[in-house]
Protein backbone atom coordinates (compact mmCIF):
# COMPACT_ATOMS: atom_id res chain seq x y z
CA UNK A 1 0.00 0.00 0.00
CA UNK A 2 1.48 3.23 -0.99
CA UNK A 3 0.62 6.45 1.07
CA UNK A 4 1.44 9.15 -1.02
CA UNK A 5 1.71 12.72 0.79
CA UNK A 6 2.28 16.51 -0.65
CA UNK A 7 4.18 18.60 1.87
CA UNK A 8 4.55 21.54 -0.40
CA UNK A 9 7.80 21.39 -1.13
CA UNK A 10 7.77 17.96 -2.26
CA UNK A 11 5.77 14.69 -2.77
CA UNK A 12 6.84 11.69 -0.84
CA UNK A 13 5.36 8.39 -1.33
CA UNK A 14 5.33 6.14 1.58
CA UNK A 15 5.96 1.89 0.32
CA UNK A 16 5.65 -1.31 2.78
CA UNK A 17 9.60 -0.81 3.35
CA UNK A 18 10.74 2.30 1.42
CA UNK A 19 9.97 5.83 0.65
CA UNK A 20 10.40 7.99 -2.89
CA UNK A 21 11.27 11.41 -2.30
CA UNK A 22 11.30 13.75 -5.27
CA UNK A 23 11.33 18.11 -4.11
CA UNK A 24 9.98 20.43 -6.12
CA UNK A 25 11.94 22.54 -8.98
CA UNK A 26 13.82 25.46 -7.17
CA UNK A 27 12.53 24.59 -3.53
CA UNK A 28 14.94 24.57 -0.61
CA UNK A 29 15.05 21.80 1.73
CA UNK A 30 16.03 22.49 5.32
CA UNK A 31 15.49 20.66 8.70
CA UNK A 32 11.77 22.07 8.88
CA UNK A 33 11.22 20.53 6.19
CA UNK A 34 12.95 17.22 6.23
CA UNK A 35 11.53 16.91 10.01
CA UNK A 36 8.04 16.59 8.26
CA UNK A 37 9.44 13.68 6.17
CA UNK A 38 11.28 11.93 9.80
CA UNK A 39 7.88 12.31 11.43
CA UNK A 40 5.78 10.66 8.91
CA UNK A 41 8.63 7.90 8.91
CA UNK A 42 8.41 7.54 12.88
CA UNK A 43 5.09 6.19 12.19
CA UNK A 44 5.00 4.34 9.60
CA UNK A 45 8.23 2.22 9.80
CA UNK A 46 9.21 -0.35 12.92
CA UNK A 47 11.42 -2.21 10.85
CA UNK A 48 14.06 -1.22 8.74
CA UNK A 49 13.16 1.22 5.37
CA UNK A 50 14.99 2.53 2.47
CA UNK A 51 15.26 5.92 0.87
CA UNK A 52 14.94 6.89 -2.39
CA UNK A 53 15.91 10.22 -3.84
CA UNK A 54 14.43 11.18 -7.08
CA UNK A 55 16.29 13.76 -8.14
CA UNK A 56 14.13 15.15 -10.94
CA UNK A 57 14.34 18.35 -10.75
CA UNK A 58 16.67 21.29 -9.46
CA UNK A 59 16.71 22.48 -5.99
CA UNK A 60 18.60 23.25 -2.78
CA UNK A 61 19.49 21.11 -0.05
CA UNK A 62 20.97 22.72 3.55
CA UNK A 63 23.59 19.78 3.62
CA UNK A 64 22.61 19.45 7.61
CA UNK A 65 19.89 17.83 6.83
CA UNK A 66 21.74 14.31 6.43
CA UNK A 67 22.86 14.68 10.46
CA UNK A 68 19.04 15.09 10.97
CA UNK A 69 17.85 12.59 9.13
CA UNK A 70 20.51 10.01 10.99
CA UNK A 71 18.64 9.73 13.73
CA UNK A 72 16.46 7.54 11.95
CA UNK A 73 18.24 4.24 12.95
CA UNK A 74 16.37 1.69 10.51
CA UNK A 75 17.23 4.17 7.67
CA UNK A 76 19.33 1.50 6.50
CA UNK A 77 19.53 1.88 2.47
CA UNK A 78 19.59 5.39 0.23
CA UNK A 79 19.58 5.50 -3.04
CA UNK A 80 20.08 8.47 -5.40
CA UNK A 81 18.34 8.52 -8.75
CA UNK A 82 19.92 11.43 -10.81
CA UNK A 83 19.44 12.24 -14.26
CA UNK A 84 21.98 14.03 -16.55
CA UNK A 85 21.38 17.69 -15.27
CA UNK A 86 22.65 16.19 -12.00
CA UNK A 87 25.95 17.88 -11.31
CA UNK A 88 27.85 14.77 -9.94
CA UNK A 89 30.46 17.05 -7.42
CA UNK A 90 26.98 17.97 -5.96
CA UNK A 91 26.07 14.70 -5.25
CA UNK A 92 29.61 13.23 -3.89
CA UNK A 93 29.35 16.41 -1.49
CA UNK A 94 25.74 15.37 0.03
CA UNK A 95 26.88 11.84 0.20
CA UNK A 96 30.17 12.97 2.08
CA UNK A 97 28.21 14.83 4.29
CA UNK A 98 25.80 11.87 4.62
CA UNK A 99 28.29 9.32 5.17
CA UNK A 100 30.23 11.98 8.02
CA UNK A 101 26.84 12.08 9.92
CA UNK A 102 26.95 9.00 11.24
CA UNK A 103 24.36 6.80 9.74
CA UNK A 104 23.47 3.67 11.64
CA UNK A 105 26.04 1.36 10.84
CA UNK A 106 25.55 -0.83 8.03
CA UNK A 107 23.46 1.89 6.15
CA UNK A 108 24.22 1.35 2.43
CA UNK A 109 24.55 3.93 -0.23
CA UNK A 110 24.10 4.01 -3.73
CA UNK A 111 23.92 6.14 -7.07
CA UNK A 112 21.02 5.37 -9.95
CA UNK A 113 19.92 6.96 -13.16
CA UNK A 114 16.74 4.70 -13.35
CA UNK A 115 14.15 5.14 -11.00
CA UNK A 116 13.25 1.24 -11.38
CA UNK A 117 17.15 0.36 -11.12
CA UNK A 118 16.70 2.15 -7.35
CA UNK A 119 13.70 0.31 -6.09
CA UNK A 120 15.43 -2.95 -7.17
CA UNK A 121 18.11 -2.75 -5.10
CA UNK A 122 16.38 -1.14 -2.25
CA UNK A 123 14.14 -4.01 -2.05
CA UNK A 124 16.75 -6.66 -2.52
CA UNK A 125 18.88 -5.30 0.01
CA UNK A 126 16.59 -4.87 2.50
CA UNK A 127 15.41 -8.39 1.93
CA UNK A 128 19.72 -9.54 2.74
Amino acid sequence: MIERHDLGFGIYEFHDNYIIGEVGEGESVGIEEISQVVDLAKQKYTGNFGYISNRRKDYSLDLKVWAFSAQLINLKVYAFVVNDRSSPDILKLEMSYLEDSNPPEGTQLKVFTQLEEAVTWVRSTLRA
